[in-house]
């Protein structure tokens, strides 16, 4: 039976990311690019702590590096344990496969030791959690501290049992809690959990790591009674700090395995006794619970057929609290960019990009903030479910014109107003010009539109069927796409501003900039007017062809 469901993991992996050529080419790619992202990053990380570990003596080095160790893998632990808090109730009570092999002649035990075991040791949020926000700063440490080479051997060793013991427990907690709360509370109480993980993060950077470092020894001796309760975190800063000294101590290493398989095993054990009643009670209680609220009735607003549609939808996205605690981390960073955006000052040439840099940050990350509260909670769990939103629209019937403009609006108008609000109080702030202002509000709100058109359009694509918007490797068309005419968008007005600072481009350094400034305005409107043209005729004719 194992065998079994081995091999449908492998079959989805496969579809998902290796069934075809271009399934292959597109994750080579991806791989390349995080390998060389992964380097730079290391690099860049590396470069900034060297310096404070070059000036300091050799034993209060090791001490601030075991204290960055704490840090880092603290900040594992709260995250995966939030995480799993969150993905348990998609695994193990509302997995669209769940029924199915329930229902299927698989032993109950096996296939609960099977999604547990899994759950915990190939969460695909929790690996790469661990491969981006981890290993990575660990392997500058590492590189900033000499560490001999076989210190990166070890990492994942040393680390990974500390990633499925938070995950075992977070499980457990959740099979508890579910004897008494429903599972949409349990998933509020994971959101609570991440924004304490997130907490560290914002916390480190608000603060100022030049303040937090020199003060780390000191804070985490006053948590030491606390640490030696949690000692598999202990174990495994100290036998990273061992092994960057070029010491392998084998016996933090042995013990840190011995309590993660203890703790696994133990965990999966008292959650299967729990598992089964925790399911029925939740297949009862959500279906008990949908209850039918009356209300008033009300004469419909006069605000035409494409106004009520906008309106509906501002409706909807008001009322889905639950994709609203996915807005909270990039409001978060949305705030820390704004603690941090005054002190960005470039010499020149390369003072002009930072009006253009404020107006990418603020735009990537307000639009995030709105786009998710229109997008259906179910849908993660049924991608197809937002189709069957689309075909009541289809009934009215709409047309493609009028569906696309409507829904390209309904999310755009609120980016435009929480963006061009904080864009503009930054430019106040920062003493811009009335020129200055009025232009960043234009090239935002431009970019802005024309990035979510490109999405609407690139989604209706892929539910008529033309292209692989939807398919390939988890629409990665549909996601990379728009944030290519972004880059390049944000590229061309840049070019204008900076084309002096290169040196292969010194034909040009003779021309006045305001030339260069108005020719790569010219040619960002040229490529806004093709996109913005080419989207909406493209999306409302994908509109027409898509069949329900």
């Amino acid at each position: 039976m194992i065998k079994v469901l081995l091999q449908k993991e492998a079959l989805v992996f496969r579809n998902s990311y290796l069934k075809t050529r271009r399934q292959i080419l597109i994750a080579l790619a991806w791989l390349g690019v995080g390998i060389v992202v992964i380097r730079w990053a290391t690099g860049e990380i590396a470069e900034e702590i060297r310096p404070l570990l070059v000036n300091i003596p050799p034993t209060l080095a090791v001490v601030l590096i075991t204290s960055l160790f704490h840090i880092i893998l603290l900040w594992l632990l709260f995250a995966t344990f939030s995480l799993m808090l969150r993905e348990a109730r998609s695994k193990f009570y509302h997995s669209p496969e769940l029924s199915l092999l329930i229902s299927s002649p698989i032993p109950a035990n096996t296939l609960f030791i099977f999604r547990f075991l899994l759950a915990t040791c190939f969460s695909k949020g929790a690996l790469m959690n661990l491969a981006v926000f981890v290993l990575l700063p660990l392997i500058a440490l590492g590189i900033a501290g000499a560490a001999p080479w076989y210190y990166y051997l070890f990492i994942l060793p040393v680390v990974y049992p500390l990633l499925t013991i938070s995950a075992s427990l977070a499980i457990l907690l959740v099979m508890i809690l579910i004897r008494v709360l429903s599972t949409k509370r349990i998933m509020q109480a994971g959101a609570v959990f991440g924004f304490l993980a997130t907490g560290l993060w914002v916390g480190f950077f608000i603060i100022g790591p030049e303040r937090i470092l020199p003060r780390l020894p000191s804070w985490i001796e006053t948590a030491e009674p606390v640490l030696r309760i949690v000692f598999p975190l202990s174990d495994a800063a100290n036998a990273l700090t061992y092994l960057t000294q070029g010491d392998i101590s084998f016996g933090p290493l042995l013990r840190l395995f011995f309590a993660g398989g203890i703790i696994l095993a133990g965990s999966m054990l008292a959650a299967k006794r729990l598992y089964y009643s925790g399911y029925d009670r939740t297949q009862t209680i959500e279906i008990s619970t949908k209850k039918q609220v009356e209300r008033p009735a009300r004469e419909p607003l006069s605000l035409g057929r494409r106004g009520n549609l906008i309106l509906t939808e501002w409706m909807k996205a008001a009322r889905n609290y639950e994709m609203a605690q996915a807005a909270v981390g990039l409001l978060v960073m949305l705030i820390v960019y704004l603690f941090m955006a005054p002190v960005f000052v470039l010499p020149e040439p390369w003072g002009g990009l930072v009006p253009l840099a404020h107006i990418a940050v603020i735009g990537f990350l307000a639009s995030g903030v709105v786009a998710v509260f229109f997008i259906p909670a179910a849908i993660r769990e049924d991608p197809k479910a937002l189709k069957q939103q689309y075909s009541v629209l289809k009934a009215a019937p709409f047309g493609g014109r009028e569906f696309i403009w409507c829904y390209c609006l309904a999310p755009f108008l609120p980016q435009l107003l929480l963006g061009g609000v904080i864009l503009l109080a930054l430019n106040i702030f920062m003493g811009s010009s009335i020129l200055t202002i009025l232009l960043s509000l234009v090239v935002f709100g431009m970019l802005g539109g024309t990035v979510t058109l490109l999405m609407l359009a690139l989604d209706m694509a892929g539910y008529a069927g033309q292209g692989e918007a939807a398919s390939v490797t988890g629409g990665v068309v549909r996601n990379i796409l728009p944030w290519v005419y972004y880059v390049v968008a944000l590229g061309i007005l840049a070019f204008g501003q900076v084309y002096t600072g290169f040196e292969f481009l010194g034909f040009l350094h003779h021309l006045p900039q305001a030339l260069m400034i108005a020719t790569s305005g010219a040619v960002f409107l040229a490529l806004t007017g093709f996109t913005l043209y080419h989207s909406f005729r493209l999306g409302a004719r994908y509109w027409e062809e898509m069949e329900m």
